[in-house]
């Protein structure tokens, strides 16, 4: 079903040329008709979106979208706070061989892509190994 369910989004991506933007959890969309049929559906129901800010794929970059800058606000964290990943549900992010979180490049939605996706895929970099490692969240 999920293998299914990421192909469907595929093929809406490329013939409408933006991502699915709603979960498909629980449902059995068996078309990409069926994926517009549900968008249109939505939209007049006043369900409001909140796109991704990068390319139609990543949600944040290096803690810049206009959510992850709110939680800092009202949580009083400093960029420096969020690069440890505490806040997540992370249970282990990478590090290099000196206990430095590998560079955070940025993170995107997993159920645009899947229904039973994760609930967020963070990436990082590490520029001396020349190593990029993806971590997925889940709650």
């Amino acid at each position: 079903m999920n293998e299914k369910d990421y192909q469907i989004r595929k093929e809406y991506f490329h013939q409408n040329n933006m991502i699915y933007p709603y979960s498909s959890f629980g449902k059995d969309l068996v078309s990409t008709e069926a994926l517009l049929f549900d968008f249109k559906e939505k939209q007049s129901s006043g369900w409001g979106l909140e796109f991704p800010e990068v390319n139609g794929i990543l949600d944040d970059v290096a803690f810049m979208s206009d959510k992850a800058q709110e939680f800092m606000k009202e949580e009083d964290e400093s960029v420096e706070d969020m690069l440890k990943f505490e806040q997540t549900n992370l249970s282990n992010v990478p590090k290099n061989m000196n206990g430095e979180v590998f560079t955070y490049v940025g993170s995107l939605t997993g159920y645009y892509f899947q229904a039973y996706g994760a609930d967020c895929a963070h990436l990082f970099y590490e520029k001396d190994l020349g190593k990029a490692v993806m971590c997925f969240e889940y709650t």
